[in-house]
């Protein structure tokens, strides 16, 4: 799947998804990245705002579970967020660098395959203009196929 095809599914589907100007950059090696500027997401110190970094980190693990199921069964994905957690290291003063990580991809996509149903555990690190990661946010996504 094309990424700029999954930023809009997700665009239709999560409407305040739109809010937040973000684009997936790149899928590669179980890793997805994806950029959203601080212009739209700043808050009264003009820093960006902690909700923004919730939610485009809850995005980022969405978005990166449902490649992976889709690498297995390309139609009928249902992805859900069950568990997360953020921890803010430092303000973030620029546009954000999302980078979200799966821990145990090949063990998803094999139960995923076989069961039609998995749990991907994954990190989530948004780093500033200088790559230095401001956030941490750990998640569990359960993917299902569709009936």
């Amino acid at each position: 799947m094309q990424l700029t095809e999954l930023t809009e599914r997700i665009h239709q589907n999560i409407p305040i998804s739109q809010h937040f100007s973000f684009h997936l950059v790149e899928w590669r090696n179980e890793t997805l990245s994806v950029r959203s500027p601080l212009e739209g997401n700043s808050n009264d110190k003009g820093t960006f705002f902690a909700g923004s970094q919730v939610a485009l980190c809850t995005l980022s693990g969405w978005a990166l579970t449902t490649l992976l199921a889709e690498e297995i069964e390309a139609e009928n994905v249902d992805v859900v967020a069950a568990e997360t957690k953020i921890k803010y290291l430092k303000p973030l003063e620029s546009e954000a660098t999302i980078v979200a990580t799966g821990k145990n991809t090949s063990q998803f996509q094999r139960r995923f395959g076989d069961k039609k149903r998995a749990v991907l555990s994954l990190s989530v690190k948004i780093k500033n203009h200088l790559g230095e990661v401001t956030t941490e946010f750990t998640g569990r996504y359960f993917a299902t196929q569709k009936a």
